[in-house]
């Protein structure tokens, strides 16, 4: 397994009817949109099994109030392995 840290992604967990905001990008098979604040460095791509590691915020789309931050007083990065145990578009959304 390789480490990953994918830098500050955004994620939002319900998208608009109407559909994706501009800078937002969709998961194919998921209601989760993301939007990427800093692209990584490097040509790795995260695949299955890579241990990952992100800072995510969670946003309600209609009223783009923050729910849940990795940046808020008290909370860290989130680390898992890609491939399952979490919700699929955290899962999905770093994947090359």
């Amino acid at each position: 397994m390789s480490p990953f840290l994918v830098p500050l992604c955004l994620f939002s967990l319900v998208q608009h009817a109407s559909g994706l905001e501009e800078g937002y990008s969709g998961i194919a098979g998921v209601k989760t949109s993301y939007k990427v604040l800093q692209e990584g460095e490097g040509s790795d791509v995260v695949e299955k099994g890579d241990t990952v590691t992100v800072h995510a915020t969670g946003i309600v789309r209609q009223t783009d109030k923050k729910f849940w931050s990795t940046k808020d007083a008290g909370q860290k990065p989130f680390t898992y392995t890609a491939g399952g145990g979490v919700i699929t578009g955290w899962d999905k959304g770093p994947w090359g």
